[in-house]
């Protein structure tokens, strides 16, 4: 029963770290809101414009990748762990970390 559960929260952790990987490509391609009041880019019909610092940015989206990466270990660590049928400690280690990341790159974002 503990495999199975851990075969399945690796697979919604997949699910979830999908989407991360678009956003931060999102937000990578967009302009910030001070080069959209200067004049110097425009962004694309529909989207808006990054309210921060280009440096601020960049910290975001290497943090949603950095997460991005740990979701993809901690996918690993949980197959091998249902697989051998181990605890499974190196998977809650990497999922935790992963969320954490995530959240730590939110709060960039938005504050």
């Amino acid at each position: 029963m503990r495999r199975v559960a851990i075969a399945v929260t690796a697979l919604l952790l997949g699910i979830v770290a999908l989407p991360v990987t678009g956003a931060a490509n999102e937000i990578s391609n967009e302009p910030t809101c001070r080069d959209v009041n200067a004049g110097v880019a425009v962004p694309d019909p529909g989207e808006d414009c990054f309210s921060g610092s280009t440096a601020r940015r960049a910290a975001v989206v290497g943090l949603m990748a950095v997460s991005v990466v740990l979701a993809i270990l901690a996918m690993i660590a949980a197959a091998i762990a249902a697989i051998r049928g181990g605890s499974g400690v190196l998977f809650l280690v990497a999922f935790v970390a992963s969320v954490a990341v995530f959240f730590g790159a939110y709060g960039a974002a938005r504050f």
